[in-house]
């Protein structure tokens, strides 16, 4: 059982290193998957069969158990109100967002079940892995800055912009800004450190997106204040100015941290958002019923029917997906999660923080890539599992 396990991770982490070109869809169906899940599937099947249920009898993990059930029942509630088929697709989705935060817990728990040997192997699977998407993503900018000639597979055409095998610049700004993280809570020498951490820096800059660099520097912020290092954030805050005033604005809409379409675009989804959200503002019309409530506001037809636009299910907001979802009940208890999961280690404090103003403006936090990505980091960095962190350890960060 154990070799099984440590196959499917491995399996799990080369297929992951796919990235956006390993997703396929289904058939003229809706559907789609990334080649990692299968693996991923596979571990959790085994590992449940391994360890059982015992470790989810922790009580810190009550509230999760509340969501589980309000997000089963919220869908149940809404079943009613669409057809067969769409309520089909609807809960292939929410089992697939089941088995990704199943395959969190059951992966820490396998962890601490193995030897250090191990841990340390994966550890370097994982910095090989950091490796390849940023080499990745520096050979898509310098040779092929233009992926506007695959919009017709429903990805947006982004030019001139740092994306790799992300192919959206908020997902591979998101594995930048959690590589940092990881890294900086890493054992590697300061040099090794700080020169990947400055690589990496460099890599978002050039993602150009506005939504991860105010959250980048939000994280910052909050590191250099805890430290009370309010020199040198006066200097990131400077910077940071001169770098929207100066490198900002451009002559492509792409890369101009000044456009206002994608502003305006946000407006209208968050619109819809609220007015979908407000045929049931208490238990929400369920996950994930959001693509075919959004087709009632598409007048035209921007990419074909068998291959429909990638951003059609859901929010640019996470939190704006799990109001509409799940209603404010589940909201508020997505919060409380998030809360008590930021006080589980510094990566955790730390990313959290990125990841609540990043997905504020994108869908981030439940995008399957940054689960995974967080599940690997928090896995290897953590100090504790499921215990409060003390504030001299998030002094230290």
């Amino acid at each position: 059982m154990n070799l099984a396990l440590r196959i499917s991770i491995f399996v799990l982490i080369f297929f992951f290193s796919l990235g956006q070109i390993g997703r396929i869809g289904l058939g003229d169906y809706p559907i789609f998957i990334h080649l990692y899940e299968m693996p991923l599937a596979v571990f959790t099947i085994l590992a449940m069969f391994a360890y059982r249920l015992t470790f989810l009898k922790n009580p810190r993990l009550r509230m999760v158990h509340i969501i589980v059930v309000w997000t089963i029942m919220s869908f149940a509630f809404s079943s009613f109100f669409y057809s067969w088929y769409e309520n089909g697709i609807a809960l292939l989705y929410l089992l697939r967002l089941g088995m990704h935060i199943l395959f969190g817990f059951y992966f820490w728990e396998y962890l601490s079940h193995e030897s250090v040997l191990f841990k340390n192997r994966l550890s370097i699977a994982i910095s090989l892995l950091i490796v390849w998407f940023t080499g990745t993503m520096l050979v898509q900018y310098v040779l092929y800055p233009n992926i506007g000639n695959i919009a017709y597979l429903g990805w947006d055409p982004h030019n001139e912009r740092a994306v790799g095998l992300f192919l959206e610049p908020p997902l591979a700004a998101a594995f930048l800004v959690l590589s940092m993280i990881y890294l900086f809570q890493s054992k590697l020498s300061i040099i090794y450190r700080f020169l990947s951490i400055g690589i990496l820096g460099i890599l978002l800059l050039l993602t150009y997106s506005r939504g991860a660099l105010v959250a980048a520097l939000v994280t910052l912020g909050y590191i250099l204040i805890k430290k009370m290092k309010f020199k040198q954030m006066g200097i990131i805050i400077m910077s940071a100015l001169l770098i929207f005033v100066f490198w900002g604005k451009t002559n492509s809409e792409s890369t101009n941290l000044f456009r206002t379409t994608s502003i305006q675009s946000r407006m209208t989804d968050y619109q819809q958002g609220v007015d979908i959200w407000s045929q049931n503002i208490i238990s929400g019309i369920g996950y994930n019923h959001i693509r075919f409530e959004k087709e009632k506001y598409i007048d035209e037809v921007f990419v074909e029917d068998y291959n429909p636009s990638h951003g059609i299910a859901s929010f640019h907001s996470s939190f704006l997906m799990i109001g509409v979802t799940t209603g404010v009940v589940g909201l508020v208890m997505a919060c409380i999660i998030l809360l008590q999961l930021s006080k589980v280690s510094v990566f955790s404090h730390l990313s959290l923080i990125f990841l609540s103003i990043i997905s504020l403006f994108d869908n981030i936090l439940l995008h399957p890539f940054v689960i995974v990505l967080f599940v690997f980091y928090y896995s290897l960095s953590s100090r504790t599992c499921f215990g409060i962190l003390k504030d001299a350890e998030i002094n230290s960060a």
